[in-house]
């Protein structure tokens, strides 16, 4: 179970006249340092939805429609544990992941979409931003631990 990055739940989020309707949902951030995350759900397309990221049968074993898309009006933050006391009371059902490349669409489409609102992309750039940095502070660490320390050469030299 991935509650992370491109991880995926169904959640219950039908219309009034069916509440309990599960809905596919994609975890679009990891856990911020307010230990919040980015998620927007998936619904069947119809003429006249949010053309921004059409999903097609089959690019997800969750989405059997001819056609879906993110319903990036309902973009929201989640808090992460909120995900996870959902799995644990069996509200929230955990998926597969989304793949990679269909990932990087719905992700892109937050900040493309006019339907997303803009609290919620300011909050996906303050998120996605953190994420590249300390991805960035990672790589840097990492490569660092790999070169010599310069200082030892020096003394070594003398």
């Amino acid at each position: 179970m991935n509650f992370f990055r491109a991880g995926t739940l169904l959640i219950p989020s039908g219309p009034p006249a069916d509440p309990d309707r599960m809905h596919l949902h994609v975890i679009c951030t990891n856990p911020d340092a307010a230990m919040q995350q980015i998620v927007v759900s998936i619904s069947t397309y119809e003429p006249g939805d949010d053309p921004t990221c059409i999903l097609l049968r089959g690019c997800h074993k969750s989405l059997t429609k001819p056609q879906s898309f993110v319903v990036y009006q309902y973009t929201r933050i989640r808090l992460h544990e909120q995900l996870l006391e959902g799995v644990r009371k069996a509200m929230f059902v955990p998926k597969l992941d989304m793949n990679g490349q269909d990932f990087l669409r719905i992700c892109r489409g937050i900040e493309k979409s006019p339907r997303t609102p803009q609290t919620m992309k300011n909050a996906y750039r303050r998120m996605a931003a953190a994420e590249n940095q300390a991805r960035v502070e990672a790589r840097s660490r990492d490569a660092s631990k790999d070169r010599p320390d310069p200082t030892e050469e020096f003394l070594a030299t003398e």
